[in-house]
């Protein structure tokens, strides 16, 4: 089941094409499991969970506030981080 963090639906952004850039998953491997996605929506990022770690849950909710706030910082697990280029002009 899909959990929406954000509890809302954000109203999208003006100016802003709704053709999604590439999307990078936040993945965390515990019993191989995909832990949480990165989605594009409405022209927001948002976190959808697909487990009951809520810790790993929140990480991914941050993640999405990063890339809402264009900084574009991915947490592959707890203590690894990696940053990727991405086009600013496509995030409004």
């Amino acid at each position: 089941m899909l959990l929406n963090l954000f509890g809302s639906t954000p109203q999208p952004a003006q100016n802003h094409s709704d053709t999604p850039p590439e999307i990078a998953t936040v993945v965390t491997k515990i019993d191989a499991e995909k832990i949480g996605q990165v989605l594009y929506q409405g022209g927001y990022y948002r976190a959808y969970c697909i487990t009951p770690y809520i810790t790993l849950c929140e990480e991914a909710k941050v993640v999405v506030e990063r890339f809402n706030k264009k900084t574009l910082t991915l947490l592959v697990n707890p203590y690894v981080s990696t940053k990727f280029p991405v086009d600013t002009s496509q995030l409004a």
